[in-house]
């Protein structure tokens, strides 16, 4: 299996299948659930994988600042297919 990049949800759930589609939704935005989700996608780009996020809540500009301030530099990643 491999790891969600934090040690209690790997405990709790066993980690993930290779090549899976994990989907996580966030239902109520008090419960902090983006914080767990960027932190588990900066981490997967980091280390080279495919990440697909659907956001239907921000708009695209805002979205791009929120990812860079939380250290996902999208724009140079974007720009040299590289995580920098």
């Amino acid at each position: 299996m491999i790891s969600w990049e934090i040690k209690e949800l790997d405990e709790a759930l066993g980690g993930m299948k290779k090549h899976s589609l994990i989907l996580i939704h966030e239902v109520d935005p008090r419960s902090r659930g983006k914080e767990l989700l960027y932190h588990i996608m900066k981490e997967k780009l980091k280390e080279g994988n495919l990440v697909g996020y659907f956001n239907l809540s921000y708009p695209v500009h805002m979205l791009i600042n929120t990812l860079e301030k939380l250290g996902i530099p999208l724009k140079t990643t974007l720009k040299t297919g590289h995580w920098q």
